[in-house]
């Protein structure tokens, strides 16, 4: 006599002899007439007799040789059934493993199995608690011995999203595909047409099938809005695209990123007719890691007094090029995919694998140096955008040099106030273009009589450096001679190489190492 299965249960003999499991076994004479009776414990079931015996009934054999009987019993199984009541979206698993669900589900367990279920809230959803055989907010833990029946209540303010599960992105979602949750909470609906025809019909806002064999958000009124729920997985940078039609101008929409407005607004151009589609698109919208409830806020009616009709939005990965320039010198960045011109404009959104080709552009005065960060060298920056890139732009400013001459037979110095020239002996410098340099000259012997080259007149010569800076500075052996009439009288007083003629006093150059006279006119009374 053998027991098996996963039950527990007992058999005995009449007439006695066998009672197994414990005796198994016994001989007995020829011929003899044994009765076996199956005996299933508590919460088991005896599911049949094998070897000399079958059914489920009591079982009789005359023995006549070696007999080998086999009693199953196999454990009950109970239906645990798990449902979930709320707008909130979770998911509740069990231990041991074999659960796994988010919404109503139901699982055989057999007698005695001890399950625990936890429930987990998704999508900012919250979790109320338990009902049926399980209460309170914690974990439940259940030990089958009959049917066991546990509910699990969530809630979410932005509703759940369609289907239970956030829409990829990036990705395409249809627009009639809004959150669960009805009126004021997962959309709002001012016209209240309610026509979903078919699609959608305990909760809508005014949905029906369009001309491309699918459905449609249509007669979208100014101010009416939808919420979806989306994960951006690890996140970045997005570009959002909407599928409208509309035959009227002047309409547009926003996006609120839980809860926080994108910067910016969808203008939804005009199209031919409700059947004719457009696609149009809003960039650099940054998502982090995760979840996010994206509300599209329909703001704006065109001239035919509707926002639009709406097949479809998609998130598209997108990356951020942003360049910026460095150094002492003075350039322009520009892209051939329209965004950069910097100048102002230094960063821009890009679909993922958008070739954009920058090129730097300097000043006058000034050298491109070279790229760095996502390009290199001094040609043009190709980059492919696979995610945010960064490139900088060095511009440095040219150099040129300043050279001063003196000429004529006095002597003097020349010195400036930036750029190092004192000439004496330091008479050209290299100076950085677009640099203000003031020159100062002053004689030692004899006079200074003036500038020649970039600069002209007595007083300082101011000059910006640019790729021509040649200066002459003149000193003449010469001095002032300075001729006052003095005393009560009058006269004239006359110069000779030198033409003087004062009456009242007088000045003028002459060569150095002349006699200086001063006259003494007296008045006759």
């Amino acid at each position: 006599m053998t027991v098996s299965g996963n039950g527990v249960g007992s058999v005995s003999s009449s007439p006695a002899g066998i009672n197994c499991p414990g005796t198994c076994t016994t001989s007995v004479d020829y011929r003899s007439t044994y009765t076996l009776t199956a005996i299933p414990a508590d919460g088991t079931l005896f599911t049949g007799w094998g070897g000399a015996c079958s059914g489920t009934g009591a079982c009789t054999v005359a023995v006549d040789h070696l007999n080998t009987i086999t009693a199953t019993f196999t454990l009950k199984q109970y239906v645990l059934n798990i449902s979930t009541q709320g707008n909130g979206t979770s998911v509740i698993t069990s231990n041991p493993v074999g659960i796994d669900c988010r919404a109503n589900c139901t699982k055989l367990l057999d007698h005695g199995t001890v399950v625990t279920l936890t429930a987990t809230p998704l999508y900012g959803s919250t979790f109320v608690g338990w009902g049926g055989d399980c209460s309170g907010t914690g974990v439940c833990t259940l030990t089958l011995s009959s049917a066991k029946s546990v509910s699990a209540t969530f809630r979410n303010p932005d509703g759940a999203p369609y289907g239970g599960h956030a829409w990829a992105a990036p990705g395409t979602f249809q627009a009639e595909d809004y959150n669960t949750g009805g009126q004021w909470l997962a959309f709002a609906d001012y016209d209240y047409r309610y026509h979903s025809n078919g699609y959608r019909q305990q909760e809508v806002i005014d949905i029906n099938q369009n001309s491309l064999g699918g459905w449609s958000l249509i007669s979208v009124v100014e101010n009416e809005w939808a919420k979806y729920t989306v994960d951006a997985g690890s996140g970045g940078v997005f570009g959002f695209q909407a599928r409208v039609a509309n035959p009227g101008l002047g309409a547009s929409l926003y996006l609120l990123v839980d809860g926080v407005r994108v910067p910016g607004s969808l203008s939804i151009p005009k199209t031919a007719n409700w059947s004719s589609y457009e696609t149009v698109s809003l960039s650099g919208i940054e998502l982090s890691a995760g979840h996010h409830i994206i509300t599209i806020v329909f703001s704006k009616k065109s001239s035919s007094g509707f926002v639009g009709e709406f097949d479809w939005f998609r998130f598209v990965s997108q990356g951020t090029l942003t360049a910026s320039k460095v150094g002492d010198g003075t350039g322009a960045i520009s892209s051939d995919v329209s965004g950069i011109t910097c100048g102002n404009d230094c960063s821009e959104s890009y679909d993922g694998g958008t070739v954009v080709t920058l090129t730097a552009t300097p000043s006058t005065g000034t050298t491109f140096a070279g790229w760095s960060g996502g390009c290199s060298g001094a040609g043009a920056c190709v980059v492919t955008i696979s995610e945010s890139k960064n490139v900088t732009a060095t511009f440095t400013r040219n150099t040129y040099a300043l050279n001063v001459t003196k000429t004529g037979d006095g002597a003097g110095i020349v010195t400036s106030d930036v750029g190092g020239i004192s000439c004496g002996s330091t008479c050209s410098e290299m100076v950085a273009f677009g640099t203000t340099v003031t020159l100062t000259a002053t004689a030692n012997t004899g006079t200074f009589t003036g500038w020649g080259g970039a600069c002209s007149g007595t007083g300082t010569c101011v000059i910006v450096i640019d790729d021509r800076n040649e200066v002459t500075a003149n000193f003449v052996n010469q001095y002032w001679l300075n001729v006052a009439n003095d005393g009560n009288g009058s006269g004239q007083i006359r110069s000779n190489p030198q033409s003087i003629v004062c009456g009242s006093g007088g000045f003028l150059h002459i060569p150095s190492k002349r006699y200086i006279t001063r006259f003494r006119f007296m008045a006759l009374v």
